[in-house]
């Protein structure tokens, strides 16, 4: 019997949820942050979170918790595209969103290079070929249809529990429900997980020291699990 429970995240959740994806992702943040965040800094990311957590009809989100504390020990975010989904913002207009709200920590120029390897490397893979209007009316393109997984951390402490696995279920399912692929930017630390969870690697997105403000490098692997791996139904245990 698994030793934590599924439920949705709320809004009430984000502060604590930013907590723990700070312990989860540790060494990878150090390339967009300086340092620990302030308690101002970790308040005005989850005040700006919590400002758009409602806007999008198509996100999902989920926590683990462990019953024995009722402490947040993992957590993933969906989003839903059932239809071909319209770009209207540049590449730029896309970062700079991401790089909000500014705080003291944050590498600028180093987030900023992570964030346009990252919206570049997912248009090349989701992009519907000849899908740019030819009228110059503004439009950017569609992107495929699928399931983003925008987030999935866990614990550190709470690791090789299943609880990543737990989390996959809700996408995994609603893949087979609804014949999508399923579409993910994996860590190096993540990639194996979602590996045997049947994503396949399509592209490797690579920024080295020296566009990271020479603290290291860092790699994304860009991930689809598709709809006929969907159908075999593999799944964790939730």
């Amino acid at each position: 019997m698994a030793s934590f429970e599924i439920h949705p995240t709320t809004v009430e959740d984000l502060y604590e949820t930013q907590v723990v994806s700070e312990a989860a992702f540790g060494a990878h943040l150090l390339l967009i942050f300086s340092g620990p965040l302030s308690e101002e800094s970790r308040t005005a990311i989850t005040q700006t979170r919590a400002s758009v957590f409602n806007v999008d009809p198509h996100a999902r989100r989920f926590k683990a918790v462990d019953p024995a504390t009722g402490k947040i020990i993992g957590v993933c975010y969906w989003t839903v595209h059932a239809e071909e989904e319209e770009l209207t913002k540049s590449i730029e207009d896309v970062v700079a969103a991401r790089m909000k709200p500014d705080i003291p920590e944050r590498r600028k120029e180093a987030s900023r290079a992570y964030y346009t390897m990252l919206t570049e490397g997912k248009r090349e893979v989701l992009g519907l070929p000849d899908s740019v209007s030819p009228s110059g009316n503004g439009n950017l393109g569609k992107l495929k249809k699928r399931i983003d997984l925008d987030v999935m951390l866990v614990h550190p402490e709470y690791q090789r529990r299943g609880v990543g696995s737990a989390l996959l279920n809700w996408g995994i399912q609603e893949s087979k429900r609804l014949e999508l692929p399923l579409f993910v930017e994996a860590s190096e630390d993540g990639r194996l997980l979602y590996e045997r969870s049947g994503f396949q690697p399509i592209k490797v997105g690579v920024l080295d020291s020296g566009k990271l403000d020479g603290v290291g490098s860092t790699s994304i692997t860009f991930m689809m699990r598709p709809v006929e791996e969907s159908r075999d139904g593999v799944s964790g245990p939730i």
